[in-house]
């Protein structure tokens, strides 16, 4: 019999508690405390221990389900620390309602979508960007979602990058995305120079850093790199006599 179990109505060991509607009965909390005893292992180093006992929780039949969002955001965790990148978004996309407020799901909604991504998951990395750009909570999260989605086209050839530039400028007529109109002009600056259009990736550089109002350093040192590079390799003879650089 493993340690801390007991036999349960159906004949079934277990090693959950019973609950009641006492919240903050020491059975109660003893069930959420293992869940937090996984996550001790896995700031510990000790990543198979602690997802070998979210799993067990996992198919416990006496283990509430009340708790199950919560385990599901620890073992997308442990999954995440392991480098097992599909099934930690499996189990974050679980864990989902298990977050705290709008602009919480919407960060874990696009992380959702950058493990699929890291995993080449490009379809279903796509879908969740695109789940993460329509909550409204964060206009942050929705720039870099919508510069995701454009990357991602961009790279199958289904539209012209010209579109999907303007498609990003799109989102400048747009109060809550003006403070990070630097950002969007130096993504729109990227889609140009891997199309060799050199004289819009200049524009739209120099707008970035117009734009920047020294808010992103490393984005306006990455545009002054990139316009220093254009001209020494003379792709922009006029770029030597811009004064905005």
């Amino acid at each position: 019999m493993p340690i801390g179990s007991n036999l349960n109505k159906s004949g079934k060991f277990s090693i959950a508690s019973a609950e009641d509607e006492r919240v903050w009965e020491n059975k109660n909390v003893r069930n959420e405390s293992m869940i937090w005893q996984a996550r001790n292992y896995f700031e510990a180093g000790a990543l198979n221990e602690g997802i070998s006992l979210l799993q067990l929780l996992k198919t416990d039949a006496g283990f509430p389900k009340r708790l199950h969002p919560f385990l599901f955001e620890q073992l997308a965790y442990g999954y995440y620390l392991s480098g097992i990148y599909d099934s930690a978004a499996n189990y974050l996309i679980k864990g989902l309602e298990n977050a705290d407020d709008l602009i919480t799901k919407a960060r874990w909604t696009y992380l959702v979508a950058q493990l699929f991504e890291k995993e080449q998951k490009i379809d279903q990395a796509y879908q969740w960007y695109k789940k993460a750009g329509a909550i409204a909570a964060d206009p942050m999260i929705a720039v870099y979602a919508s510069i995701h989605m454009a990357s991602i086209e961009a790279s199958s050839g289904e539209k012209s990058w010209e579109s999907l530039a303007n498609s990003l400028e799109r989102m400048l007529k747009r109060d809550k995305y003006q403070p990070f109109a630097d950002i969007i002009y130096y993504e729109m600056a990227q889609l140009a120079l891997r199309n060799h259009s050199f004289s819009k990736a200049n524009q739209w550089l120099i707008s970035s850093i117009q734009k920047n109002e020294q808010k992103n350093k490393l984005t306006k040192f990455s545009c002054a790199v990139q316009l220093s590079t254009m001209y020494l390799y003379s792709m922009l003879p006029a770029a030597k006599n811009n004064s905005t650089v």
